[in-house]
Parts: C-alpha cells; sequence; structure tokens
C-alpha cells in the first residue's frame, strides 16, 4: 500500500481505498514474503506526501520536459527558441559578462534543462534600467575595451605604481624608496656614488602614451642622476644607461641641465635643457610611436628626444620599465605623477 500510495504514482483516493479491501483479503498469501529486501540497497521510497501539490505538478511537469527532450528533437528546437532560454541568453552573452564560450554553452544547456522552472520567472522587471542597459549591449567591441581596459589603467597606473632598487651594484639596500604624506614616491640614493637601478614594477604597453613627472629636492652641484627606460630582465645584472634609452642631467648653477650622451640627446625643441630646480621634468613614452621624450613641465620650453639610432629599441624590446638612476649620494627625487593619456600636450 505504500509503494501505492505514493503522491508520484496519481492514485485516486477511490482506488486506493479498494486497493487496501482487496489486499486484506488476500493478506494471507503474502505471510513468507520477505518484505526486508524490497528496497535496493541504501535506496527507499522518497516520501512525497510532505511535497505540496504545486511541487508536485512541477515535478511532474519537469518528468514529462526530460522525456520529450530525450525523444523528440523538434520539441527541444522549440525550447531552444522559448522566451527564456532567449532572455537568460541575452543577459549572458553581454559583453560586460566577459564569461568564456564553454561556460555559456554549457550553462545555456542547463537552462535547457530546467526550462519548465523558469517559465515562473517575471523577466519583465529583470533589467532595473532597460534604458541603459540597451545602450551598453549595443556598444562596439572598441568602445567596450576603451571602457573596461583604458579607463582603469589611466586612473589607477599611479596608484598601482611602485619602485624598488635591484642587487646591480647592491642598489638593492642602497636605494631607499618612500611615499611621502601626499601619497607621492620619493627616491633617495643612501651611500656610494656608482650606478644602481630603481626600477618600477610595469612593464609598459606598446600602444599606451605615458608620462612620468618628477622633481629633484636634493642633490648637491655638479652631481648627475639617470632618468629613462630599460629592460626589466637586465635589472639585476646591469646598468639600465646600457639600453641607450636614458637621460643624464645634472645639478650646475642652481640649475637642472643635460649632461652627457645615453640615447635621450637629441634636441627636439629649445636650446639645450635647462630648468631651475623647484620645476618639475617630465618624460613622454609611446614605444608603439617610438616616442621618448624629456621635458620641463609645465612650459615644455625644452625637449630632448631619443636618438634616431637608438628609437629601433623602443619597438624591439617587450620588457621595457621606467627607472632612476640617482648616482650620487644624498640625491632625491620625487616621483609627482604617472599617468597614461590620450594624448601629448602640444609642444
Amino acid at each position: 500500500m505504500k509503494l501505492a500510495s505514493n503522491k508520484t504514482n496519481f492514485c485516486s483516493d477511490q482506488f486506493l481505498i479498494e486497493l487496501n479491501q482487496n489486499l486484506q483479503r488476500v493478506s494471507p498469501l503474502f505471510q513468507n514474503s520477505t518484505f526486508s529486501t524490497i528496497y535496493k540497497e541504501n535506496k527507499e521510497p522518497l516520501d512525497f506526501s510532505k511535497i505540496s501539490q504545486e511541487k508536485l505538478n512541477q515535478i511532474e511537469d519537469y518528468v514529462k520536459h526530460q522525456i520529450l527532450l530525450a525523444s523528440d528533437s523538434e520539441y527541444e528546437k522549440q525550447i531552444k527558441d522559448s522566451l527564456e532560454i532567449k532572455q537568460f541568453k541575452e543577459i549572458l552573452n553581454s559583453k560586460f559578462n566577459f564569461l568564456n564560450k564553454q561556460f555559456t554553452e554549457q550553462f545555456e544547456k542547463y537552462l535547457i534543462d530546467i526550462q519548465p522552472y523558469l517559465s515562473q520567472l517575471n523577466f519583465s522587471n529583470a533589467i532595473s534600467d532597460q534604458q541603459q542597459y540597451y545602450l551598453f549591449r549595443n556598444l562596439i567591441d572598441d568602445y567596450v575595451n576603451y571602457v573596461f581596459y583604458y579607463c582603469p589603467k589611466k586612473e589607477l597606473f599611479y596608484n598601482n605604481l611602485s619602485f624598488h632598487g635591484t642587487k646591480f651594484n647592491n642598489g638593492l639596500d642602497d636605494c631607499l624608496v618612500n611615499k611621502n604624506k601626499y601619497g607621492e614616491i620619493e627616491i633617495q640614493r643612501l651611500n656610494k656614488s656608482c650606478d644602481i637601478n630603481c626600477i618600477s614594477n610595469v612593464i609598459l604597453q606598446k600602444d599606451l602614451k605615458y608620462i612620468f613627472r618628477l622633481q629633484v629636492e636634493s642633490i648637491s652641484e655638479g652631481n648627475h642622476f639617470l632618468v629613462g627606460l630599460m629592460r626589466s630582465s637586465n635589472a639585476e645584472s646591469s646598468g639600465g644607461h646600457g639600453e641607450k634609452l636614458s637621460c643624464m642631467l645634472k645639478s650646475q648653477d642652481q640649475f637642472i641641465k643635460k649632461s652627457d650622451n645615453w640615447g635621450i640627446f637629441k634636441q627636439i625643441k629649445g636650446n639645450g635643457f635647462q630648468i631651475i630646480k623647484e620645476k618639475m621634468i617630465e618624460m613622454r613614452v609611446c614605444l608603439r610611436e617610438q616616442i621618448l621624450e624629456v621635458t620641463d613641465c609645465p612650459n615644455h620650453q625644452f625637449i630632448l628626444g631619443v636618438e634616431d639610432q637608438n628609437k629601433s629599441n623602443l619597438t624591439n624590446y617587450d620588457d621595457l620599465i621606467f627607472y632612476l638612476n640617482p648616482y650620487r649620494q644624498g640625491i632625491k627625487i620625487i616621483l609627482k605623477d604617472a599617468k597614461i593619456v590620450n594624448e601629448f600636450e602640444n609642444n
């Protein structure tokens, strides 16, 4: 009787009453039967008596749905084209979800599998702002890349930038890097005088335009330092100036002036390079366009560019990073700003 009265059999009450009466009359025939082994090992019937009629109806729909999926290809096609599946796929395939193809295909199969339950959902209010949703959904790929790839990099570049000395000439211990109360990066040479590399943690991307602005806070007369790009792969073993993508500047007569030629030496604007120490020095970088310049900021009266014979290094090397070489003891340089820009300011 327990088996027959399982709610999933949908037997009528009248039938169950008659079945029970008949079983009572023939019960002596079952006395030799062993009911302890009626169920498979570790299995027993599910107790559907505790399930509401509404839930039972949903289970019935689901089972019928599974039978049709397994036997009727036309039915499966109808389910794939159903409104619920289409609306879910539209949300899944949004460019702003960044889901991989394998996952979306697996999830679509799952949605087809549970389609009877999806019909209970109200999709009319699923999107809180329909206008914005369709606006972003229809954005072309270039705009999507701009929003999610370029914009965050512009805002977060300086915040994610860090510096450290390398093992070359003991720069790891001889270069002190701190952040001041304004959140600016301070780089100071502590001891002996020789070439060291104080490198950034970011390998520059070829298509982006970078600006680095620095100010010399402390430097003695006649001392010099280098600012430029070097290969990350060489940072622990050799000086950055070897890449010929550096600008050597020195302190002379209360000015910062250009010194020897280590790659950034070509006069693009002005005569020489001479700024008062309180002014900022700006370095501009765009590897793809072979732009590597050092200028005074904000006036841009003097611009030094990379020598023509060294420009190919900007596109040939894939691991270029921004670096500083505070050559003499006591030199202190502050990185005031670093950012990604759309275009460089007019010269």
